[in-house]
């Protein structure tokens, strides 16, 4: 006997998505516009696949980014706001 199939309920839905990590960012992004994104040349968004720091996908010659790949990199490079200052940036604000 099978057992029936019953739709999930809104609150299920809701529980089962991801929280958005990057709302107004879409969730594929071309080189011009994940460039423009990160303020990055191409030149340098090449480098920074090339060196394995910046996920991407290829299709066919074009390459493309997933919004993940933008926010993982992000991340990887967030220094928080109470985090201590490396000695040498202190002395090179001291010195100025």
């Amino acid at each position: 006997m099978a057992t029936p199939v019953t739709n999930p309920t809104d609150e299920q839905v809701d529980e089962a998505r991801a929280p958005d990590p990057g709302p107004g960012i879409p969730e594929i992004l071309d080189e011009e516009e994940a460039c423009g994104l990160l303020r990055i040349s191409p030149s340098t968004a090449w480098r920074l696949r090339r060196a394995r720091k910046l996920g991407y996908c290829k299709y066919g010659a074009r390459v493309l980014y997933k919004r993940e790949h933008i926010l993982a990199f992000l991340g990887a490079h967030e220094i928080p706001a109470n985090s201590e200052q490396p000695a040498n940036v202190l002395r090179m604000v001291k010195a100025s």
